[in-house]
C-alpha cells in the first residue's frame, strides 16, 4: 500500500509543481502584453522622471503576486517522502 501512496504522492507532487511553474510564466507573460492590467502615471519634473505609483511600489506588488503564487503550493504537503 505504501508503494501506492508513493506513486500518487509523487503524480500529485509533479502537478503542483507543474501548475506552479505554469502561473509564473503566464504572470511573465502578462507583464509582457500591452493590455492594461494596472495604471503607472510617468511625470517629467525638471531632469527628473517622477512615477506613480513610485518604483518600490511596483516591485512590492509585483513580489506580493509571486509570493502568493509559491505561497499556494505550500498547502500540499509532502508526507510520504
Amino acid at each position: 500500500m505504501a508503494k501506492y501512496y508513493a506513486y500518487w504522492e509523487d503524480q500529485l507532487y509533479s502537478a503542483v509543481v507543474e501548475m506552479t511553474i505554469r502561473n509564473l510564466n503566464l504572470y511573465h507573460q502578462l507583464l509582457g502584453t500591452e493590455d492594461s492590467h494596472s495604471v503607472i502615471r510617468v511625470q517629467l519634473q525638471g531632469n527628473e522622471i517622477a512615477l506613480e505609483p513610485d518604483g518600490a511600489s511596483i516591485i512590492e506588488g509585483s513580489l506580493l503576486i509571486i509570493k502568493g503564487i509559491i505561497e499556494s503550493s505550500k498547502k500540499f504537503v509532502r508526507k510520504y517522502k
